[in-house]
């Protein structure tokens, strides 16, 4: 084992426990920090979309969630057990499902019938030249909802 593993086992360890302790500002701080290093590890993605979930952070959540579904499509499953919600082999093809409705009123309906992508993640990245004269004001929001920028 490399440094580096060793070095994302004891943080994951510690986040753990930092979570199991309710100290949960420590925790994702940690998670954040193992994510920085490898951003390909399933319960890292998963406790960090629950954890901006519980804070109100729907956005980042589902980037989460979909990250996590990313590297174990299987963990669709476990989103549903922790929202209360009852599985349906549905829900790994919502798009079809979608696609026999006969009325979805929502302006996004090719998104509603298409499968998940992550195209769009950190796309934003790509006009953050954009946004330098404006920094400033988006500072109160970013610290309030927890971005990174």
């Amino acid at each position: 084992m490399n440094n580096i593993t060793l070095n994302i086992k004891s943080l994951l360890f510690n986040a753990t426990k930092a979570l199991r302790e309710n100290k949960f500002i420590e925790g994702k701080k940690i998670l954040e920090q193992i994510q920085s290093i490898n951003s390909n590890i399933l319960e890292v993605n998963f406790n960090l979309a629950i954890l901006n979930l519980q804070s109100g952070n729907l956005e980042a959540a589902i980037i989460f969630f979909t990250k996590a579904k990313k590297i174990n499509p299987k963990s669709t499953k476990e989103i549903f057990k922790f929202l209360n919600l009852d599985w349906s082999n549905k829900a790994k093809d919502f798009y079809k499902t979608a696609k026999d409705r006969i009325d979805i009123s929502t302006p996004s309906y090719n998104q509603v019938t298409s499968p998940l992508y992550l195209k769009s993640i950190n796309r934003w990245k790509n006009y953050e030249e954009n946004f330098i004269e404006v920094k400033n004001d988006l500072q109160k929001w970013t610290h309030e909802f927890e971005y990174k920028v």
